[in-house]
């Protein structure tokens, strides 16, 4: 998505985004792709369907939205300290051909979930709208 200025991939580093990169992320983000997730990125829909606690990675939550019914899009907490959101999911309904509104919040990560057993294994690729955001240690 427009304003995307670094490609974070777990155990690659960062590279900054070149414009074939960046309309390569863009295409993710349009087809919903389920490895592609967004750090220091709220999605917020129509309707939250849930909350799970204690959920220790973003692989976790997509796999909590993946269990749950109507669950298009989710958010995670990933940093440390944050009351009511650290460690915890957040399962929000999608509805078909609709695009969840992206936030701009710290401390979490979004995504999709998957639909096929063979995506629920990929590694997840993280991407953020800050320069300054370091990738997260675990899938």
């Amino acid at each position: 998505a427009a304003g995307l200025a670094t490609f974070f991939q777990l155990g690659h580093g960062i590279t900054p985004l070149t414009s074939n990169l960046r309309k390569a992320v863009e295409e993710r983000e349009e087809a919903h792709d389920c490895t592609a997730v967004e750090q220091g990125v709220d999605y917020v829909t129509t309707e939250q369907l849930g909350l799970s606690e204690n959920v220790l990675s973003a692989k976790q939550c997509r796999s909590k939205c993946e269990e749950t019914k109507r669950c298009g899009a989710w958010t995670w907490g990933v940093e440390e300290h944050m009351t009511g959101v650290t460690h915890v999911c957040f399962m929000k309904q999608l509805d078909v051909g609709f695009k969840p509104m992206r936030v701009a919040k710290w401390g979490v990560i979004s995504g999709y979930p998957c639909s096929s057993d063979e995506a629920k294994k990929a590694k997840l690729v993280f991407f953020s709208t800050s320069t300054s955001t370091t990738t997260v240690g675990s899938s």
